[in-house]
């Protein structure tokens, strides 16, 4: 195996950016353009203000339901179980379900 450095470039909203990494080439490459894609996953769910507001309430390591989030983003249940699900989706957030609610917390690695 060769260290070489490999440049990969990918579109960040209308803007090339370039990371570049030290490693296998074959690995570098795969594992490089998966993360630049989570990263652009994870930095658009953040980017909104009610999702960004709702994970930080969560950061304390504590459990809340969806409604008790939609009132700290200061969104409807509805808009707030919308962003849960993209949340959950993206795998940030686990749910627990205890009787009719639904709990949320940050998601381990």
């Amino acid at each position: 195996m060769t260290a070489d450095i490999v440049a990969v470039v990918f579109n960040w909203f209308g803007t090339d950016r370039t990371i570049l990494l030290a490693g296998h080439v074959g690995r570098t490459v795969k594992f490089t353009m998966v993360a630049a894609a989570n990263l652009v996953e994870v930095a658009a769910l953040v980017g909104d203000t009610a999702r960004a507001t709702m994970l930080a309430a969560l950061m304390g390591g504590q459990s809340l339901t969806a409604s008790e989030l939609a009132f700290l983003a200061c969104v409807s249940r509805p808009t707030a179980s919308g962003h849960l699900g993209k949340l959950v989706n993206a795998r940030l957030l686990t749910v627990t379900k205890k009787r009719r609610n639904r709990y949320y917390r940050i998601a381990r690695p």
